[in-house]
């Protein structure tokens, strides 16, 4: 839209019901699409929620396109967070949910969680984790975490829980190790 009145359809983004998402059944929720800089162009990395079948889990995987409307095709052939990689914690299901990625000069974060609020960084390629998966210790986390960065400080807005019903709440950190 160039007014954010009149818009049309650009199609499907990302079939993840079909052979091109082998991994999954279903599902592509709570999405972030991030654009990177490489070489002379861009690159859009979409980050979902895919429903694995195999197990009845959620896992986060990483499709990739040369335009932010796609289409995009599954970078890896599997989940790039898979259920075994983590802890189910107290919740005990679907804790691989709302991915959101924060890029900032080389280095990229991917952080998620239902229940539990993990935190890894990405290697260059955007598909790949580097290194150990962190869990964040916010109080009442429950979901929809969102990175972003103001000035010195970085910002990690999420879903709470709250007095009967979820809320809004927010840690702050001087860098993306914390403290948080």
């Amino acid at each position: 839209s160039d007014n954010l009145t009149d818009w049309h359809d650009d199609g499907i983004m990302l079939d993840v019901k079909s052979e091109q998402v082998p991994w999954a059944s279903g599902n592509a929720w709570a999405p972030a699409i991030i654009e990177r800089k490489e070489g002379d162009g861009y690159r859009y990395y979409f980050y979902y929620s895919g429903h694995s079948p195999e197990d009845n889990r959620k896992e986060i995987g990483v499709a990739v396109a040369d335009s932010p409307t796609g289409p995009f095709t599954d970078a890896i052939g599997r989940p790039l967070v898979s259920d075994d990689m983590t802890d189910n914690g107290p919740r005990g299901w679907w804790n691989d949910i709302d991915p959101t990625v924060l890029i900032e000069g080389d280095s990229a974060w991917l952080c998620w969680g239902n229940g539990t609020c993990f935190l890894a960084r990405l290697k260059p390629d955007m598909t790949s984790l580097d290194g150990e998966i962190s869990v964040l210790d916010l109080p009442g986390y429950v979901e929809g975490p969102w990175l972003h960065k103001r000035g010195d400080i970085y910002y990690l807005t999420y879903a709470a829980h709250g007095a009967g019903k979820e809320r809004i709440d927010y840690a702050t950190a001087p860098s993306m190790d914390g403290p948080w």
